[in-house]
């Protein structure tokens, strides 16, 4: 799997020049910048800058969109839906 997936970058990128070890260690340097709402630091989010332009031929390359905000990482998802696991059986 690992050669497949390697042989995909290097075939994306070759009009680019960059090998898939660049390529990578270039993608590995994406950041984002954490935003508070309404000064709440638990509700906030972190927001994606646009890549520089060889990110963004990177991503071209790959046909993928970076996207513009993430949730951060101490947040969660609440449901009132019960899993199959946890309800009780009769």
């Amino acid at each position: 799997l690992a050669y497949l997936i390697r042989r995909k970058l290097a075939d994306a990128w070759r009009d680019l020049d960059v090998t898939v070890e660049e390529g990578l260690k270039k993608l590995s340097t994406l950041c984002a910048m954490e935003h508070e709402i309404n000064g709440n630091q638990t509700g906030g989010m972190l927001s994606v800058p646009q890549p520089r332009p060889s990110l963004a031929r990177l991503f071209s390359a790959l046909t993928i969109t970076p996207p513009s905000a993430l949730p951060r990482r101490t947040g969660h998802v609440d449901s009132r839906r019960k899993l199959p696991s946890r309800r009780k059986s009769k």
